[in-house]
C-alpha cells in the first residue's frame, strides 16, 4: 500500500516530510522524463509569433537588464495588449545572459517547466501524502502534449513563469496553514503579487486556495445533511479577502491594457451570445484533447458555432458539475479537481473575447492539473481491494500512457523547431485556418520562396475576404517580386477597408518612393509614424522619403531614431552616410559606413560609399582597398572597377595594384 492519507487533516500534520529517498528518486525520474521530452528546444529556433515584440524587434529587451528597460518594463501598459513587467525583466534577463540565440531562451522555459514540475510534485505530496500519486500528476503535468506549447514558444514565458509563482504562492499557503503568521501570509500575498506581473490569467488562485480548504486540507467541511459554513469556516473565507482585492485590481489593470492594446477589437463583433457559446464548448474541446490530444495546432481559429452545440456543450459541463457536486463526500479529491479545471478556465473562455482564437493550448497549463488530479487520486481502499493482476494490468496501462503521452509530446516539441514547420502542421491538422494561411505566408517570404508566400497570402484571403493582414503581406510579396503595380492595388484595397491601417501606409508609401511620386509617399509615411512610432524600419522609411525631398537635417535625425530601436539595422547606417556626405560632415559619413560594415561586412554598397568619401579627400590608398573589396564580394559590381581604373589613371598603376 502507497504511504498516504485522505490529507494532512487526518493525520494530524499539515506537511508530510519529503526528503525520503523516494521522493528523491521521483524527482529524478521527473527530471529525466521531462528533459527527455524537450529535448527539441535545445535545437528549435525563434517562432515568429509575438517574439518580434517580445524579443528581437523590442529595443528595451534587447539592451538587457538597464535601469531604462526596469522603468520600461512597469509603464509598457498595452504594449503587446498586456502589462506584465516581471514577465518584460524575464526576457531581459535572457538577453543580458544569452544575447539574442534561441537555444538559452528555449532552455530557460524548460528550466522554469522543470522546476514548475517538482514543485507541484512537492507540494501535492505535503498535502495529500501521497508519494506516487502526486508523482503521477507531476508527470502528467510534465509531459502532456498539451503544454507543449507553454514551454516551446518562447514568447509564451508568461506562462511558466507565472505558474512559478502560483505554485510558490500555493507552498506559502500550506505554510500559513501550518502556523498562522503574518509573515507567511504575507508571503503568499508576494508570491500571488509576482505572479499576477508575470501573467494575469492567476487571478483565480484565492478560488484555487478555497478548494484546497476543503481538499485536501480540511479547513472548510461539509456537516450534517446540508453544506454549512461554521464560524472557523468563515474565517477561512475572509482571510481570502486581501487575495481577492488583488485579483480584482489585476483584472481591471488587463482589461484596460488589453483594450488600449486592441486585442479586444473582437469581441465588439462577435456578440455576447457567440462568446458565450464558445464559452461552453471551450472546456469540452480541452477535455478531448486532454484524454485524446491529437491534431494539436498552434491558432484554432474562432467558429460561429450552431445554438444546440453550445446548449450541449453546457448540459453537458453542468451534468458533470452536479454529478462530482452530489459525490463530494465519497470523492472529494473530484470535486476539487473538476472546480480547479473549470474555475482555473474562466479567464480564457473566451466569454469577454480577448484576440480570434477559439481556444489555445496555453490556456491548459494550469487548468489541467484538476484533471490529473482527478485521475490519479482514487481512494487508497479501493486499489487496496484489488486483485494482483489488476494491480498489475493497471501499472502497465498507466506506463503505456505516460510512453504515449512522451512521444506525442516529443513531436510536438519537434514542430516549433522553425516557423515553416510549426504553421504547415497546423494547416494539417485544422480546417479553413485562415490566420495560419498567413503565418505561413510570412515564414514564406522570409525564407525567400516568394511563389508560396503568395499562395499562402491568397488563401488565407480566400478562406477570409477582407483580411487586411494578409492583403498587406501580399502586397509585401509581390513588391518584392517587381509587382509594384499590384503590390500598390492590395495596399490601396486594405486602406479602403481600413484607412488607418498604419502597415499598409507605410508600405504604399515605400513602393510609391520607388516609383518616385515622392510628395504622395511621404504624405503617407508622416501619417504612419505616430502609430508605429516603435518601430524601426517606419523611421526608416520616413527618412529615405525626407531625403529624397532634401530634408537632410530630418532625415539623418530620423535614421538615427531607427538606429536607437534597432542597432543592426545595416541599412540605416549605409544611408545615414549617404546624408552625412551630402551634409559634407565626412568624418561622421564614414563612421557611419564603418557601423554598417560592422553589421554587415559583405555590404557592397558600405565599401563603395566609403570607397567614395575616401577617395573624395584624397585618401585613395584606402579607398582602392574598399573598392577591390567591393569587387571580391561582387565581381560584377562595375561602379568599383570603373573607380578604380580611374585611380589607377591618376597615379600610373593597374587597377589590380597594391
Amino acid at each position: 500500500m502507497e504511504n498516504g492519507g485522505t490529507g494532512p487533516s487526518a493525520r494530524g500534520s499539515r506537511f508530510v516530510p519529503g526528503s525520503t529517498p523516494a521522493v528523491l528518486l521521483v524527482s529524478l525520474i521527473l527530471l529525466a522524463v521531462t528533459v527527455a521530452v524537450y529535448a527539441p528546444l535545445a535545437h528549435n529556433g525563434f517562432s515568429s509569433l509575438d517574439v518580434g515584440r517580445y524579443i528581437t524587434e523590442n529595443p528595451h529587451v534587447r539592451a538587457g537588464l538597464t535601469p531604462q528597460g526596469l522603468v520600461w518594463a512597469f509603464t509598457s501598459f498595452g504594449y503587446a495588449s498586456n502589462w506584465h513587467p516581471l514577465t518584460w525583466l524575464s526576457h531581459m534577463l535572457d538577453v543580458q545572459l544569452f544575447g539574442l540565440a534561441p537555444r538559452g531562451h528555449n532552455l530557460m522555459n524548460l528550466l522554469l517547466h522543470v522546476a514548475n514540475t517538482l514543485l507541484l510534485f512537492r507540494l501535492l505530496r505535503a498535502m495529500t501524502g501521497f508519494l506516487w500519486r502526486s508523482g503521477l500528476v507531476a508527470l502528467l503535468f510534465a509531459i502532456h502534449p498539451l503544454h507543449v506549447e507553454s514551454v516551446a514558444w518562447v514568447a509564451e514565458r508568461k506562462d511558466v513563469l507565472s505558474t512559478f509563482f502560483w505554485i510558490l504562492a500555493l507552498g506559502c499557503y500550506l505554510k500559513y496553514v501550518e502556523e498562522s503568521k503574518a509573515g507567511r501570509y504575507l508571503a503568499v500575498l508576494a508570491a500571488f503579487a509576482l505572479g499576477l506581473l508575470a501573467k494575469p490569467m492567476l487571478v483565480t488562485l484565492p478560488f484555487t486556495l478555497l478548494l484546497l480548504d476543503f481538499w485536501p486540507l480540511g479547513r472548510l467541511r461539509i456537516t450534517g445533511e446540508k453544506a454549512s459554513l461554521s464560524l472557523q469556516g468563515a474565517a477561512v473565507v475572509l482571510e481570502k479577502i486581501p487575495l481577492f482585492v488583488l485579483s480584482g485590481a489585476s483584472s481591471v489593470a488587463t482589461y484596460l491594457a488589453q483594450k488600449k492594446g486592441g486585442a479586444m477589437a473582437l469581441g465588439e463583433t462577435i456578440g455576447f451570445w457567440a462568446g458565450m457559446g464558445n464559452a461552453c464548448i471551450s472546456p469540452v474541446r480541452y477535455l478531448y484533447k486532454a484524454v485524446w490530444p491529437l491534431g494539436l495546432a498552434v491558432y484554432y481559429p474562432y467558429a460561429q458555432w450552431r445554438w444546440w452545440q453550445g446548449v450541449g456543450a453546457a448540459l453537458f459541463l453542468a451534468g458533470l458539475t452536479i454529478a462530482v457536486i452530489t459525490g463530494i463526500r465519497k470523492h472529494p479529491y473530484f470535486t476539487m479537481g473538476w472546480l480547479w479545471f473549470l474555475g482555473t478556465l474562466v479567464p480564457v473562455l473566451g466569454i469577454v473575447q480577448v484576440g480570434s482564437q477559439s481556444m489555445a493550448d496555453r490556456y491548459s497549463y494550469i487548468p489541467l492539473v484538476g484533471i490529473f488530479v482527478m485521475i490519479a487520486y482514487a481512494p487508497a481502499a479501493r486499489l487496496d481491494g484489488l486483485r494482483v493482476v489488476w494491480k498489475r494490468a493497471l501499472c502497465a496501462a498507466t506506463l503505456a500512457l505516460v510512453g504515449g503521452l512522451m512521444v506525442l509530446a516529443h513531436a510536438q516539441a519537434g514542430y516549433w523547431k522553425d516557423d515553416i514547420t510549426l504553421f504547415s502542421h497546423a494547416l494539417a491538422v485544422t480546417e479553413d485556418n485562415w490566420k495560419v494561411h498567413n503565418f505561413l505566408g510570412s515564414a514564406y517570404y522570409k525564407a525567400g520562396r516568394l511563389e508560396d508566400a503568395i499562395v499562402n497570402f491568397q488563401a488565407a484571403l480566400r478562406l477570409k475576404p477582407g483580411y487586411i493582414d494578409a492583403m498587406n503581406n501580399l502586397g509585401i510579396a509581390l513588391n518584392a517580386q517587381g509587382k509594384v503595380d499590384e503590390a500598390i492595388a492590395e495596399y490601396r484595397e486594405a486602406l479602403r477597408l481600413e484607412p488607418d491601417f498604419a502597415l499598409a501606409q507605410n508600405n504604399l508609401g515605400t513602393a510609391l518612393l520607388e516609383q518616385g511620386k515622392h510628395e504622395e509617399a511621404l504624405g503617407l509615411l508622416a501619417r504612419a509614424l505616430p502609430l508605429m512610432s516603435d518601430n524601426a524600419d517606419a523611421h526608416y522609411n520616413y527618412a529615405n522619403a525626407l531625403e529624397v525631398a532634401g530634408r537632410l537635417d530630418e532625415a539623418a535625425d530620423h535614421f538615427s531614431r531607427a538606429l536607437g530601436l534597432d542597432p543592426d539595422l545595416a541599412e540605416a547606417h549605409l544611408n545615414l552616410g549617404v546624408v552625412r556626405r551630402r551634409q559634407g560632415r565626412i568624418e561622421e559619413a564614414l563612421a557611419s559606413y564603418a557601423a554598417a560594415l560592422r553589421v554587415k561586412p559583405a555590404s557592397v554598397e558600405a565599401h563603395f560609399n566609403s570607397g567614395l568619401v575616401l577617395e573624395r579627400v584624397g585618401r585613395t590608398e584606402e579607398a582602392s582597398g574598399h573598392y577591390r573589396e567591393a569587387l571580391r564580394i561582387d565581381p560584377a559590381f562595375e561602379p568599383a572597377r570603373i573607380r578604380l581604373e580611374g585611380i589607377a589613371k591618376k597615379t600610373g598603376g593597374g587597377p589590380n595594384r597594391e
